[in-house]
């Protein structure tokens, strides 16, 4: 038995249309007919791997039509090298990131199982940030989950050319910040900009902070896993898509 076959739904690749040209995603979902939520989950900056397959098929197993958009298609794929995943995050334009989760979006919303008008982004990492682009974008995303994504951009680039701080003002649903004390790399001055960011555009929004927890605590393929951060974590984030979303 292959590992992901453990939680009992239907998974595998799949291809979609994203602004004209075809993405490469992983997809989960219950095996019983029905009409599901959908959920965009965004990668890592390590990419599409076993981890966010895994986080995929557990979501499905919770009753949930999960679609995991491969960002890093064109780049090679996951990557397993810190200085390649950095490089891969960097040179991935922020316009081009943005097109192909709505499409992912799309995909959603054509599938005969899937709620089309209840779809949720959630995005971890890099892909944190990603989802607070794309809720900001499309109205289509009826909630926003991020994990430890950075909400700031105080020195845009070529690729890195979008804010969050200014997208998430006009997210249309529920919001949902999740991160780490002990984070290095997304510090509590961020976190805060990004409290105030919510509350100055009067956007619903819960953001909440592991006393103990680091950078991609939630990982449990990384030494910065934080097993009690996490649990808690997951059931926060299970419990907020059931509210936001009617399951």
């Amino acid at each position: 038995m292959k590992l992901l076959d453990v939680y009992g739904v239907a998974h595998g690749m799949v291809e979609y249309e994203a602004g004209g040209d075809l993405g490469l995603a992983f997809e989960a979902r219950p095996a019983q007919a029905g009409s599901y939520p959908g959920v965009v989950l965004i990668h890592e900056f390590w990419g599409l791997n076993f981890h966010m397959k895994d986080v995929a098929c557990r979501l499905a197993a919770n009753g949930y039509a999960v679609v995991v958009p491969d960002l890093y298609d064109k780049m090679g794929g996951p990557v397993r090298e810190v200085a390649k995943a950095r490089e891969n995050s960097r040179n991935l334009p922020d316009a081009a990131a943005v097109r192909d989760l709505q499409g992912a979006v799309s995909y959603l919303q054509q599938r005969p199982y899937v709620q089309t008008d209840r779809i949720a982004a959630w995005g971890f990492c890099m892909g944190g940030r990603l989802a607070m682009l794309l809720a900001g974008e499309d109205s289509r995303v009826q909630a926003c989950l991020v994990f430890y994504g950075d909400p700031v951009n105080d020195a845009p680039t070529e690729t890195r050319s979008m804010n969050p701080l200014q997208t998430v003002r006009n997210v249309r649903g529920p919001f949902l910040g999740v991160f780490g004390a002990q984070d290095k790399n997304i510090t509590l001055d961020k976190v805060e900009r990004l409290r105030v960011a919510l509350a100055e555009a009067n956007a619903q929004h819960d953001i909440r902070v592991f006393a103990e927890a680091g950078h991609a605590f939630f990982n449990d393929t990384r030494s910065s896993y934080h097993q009690a951060s996490a649990e808690q974590a997951w059931a926060l984030a299970n419990s907020f898509l059931q509210q936001a979303l009617g399951r």
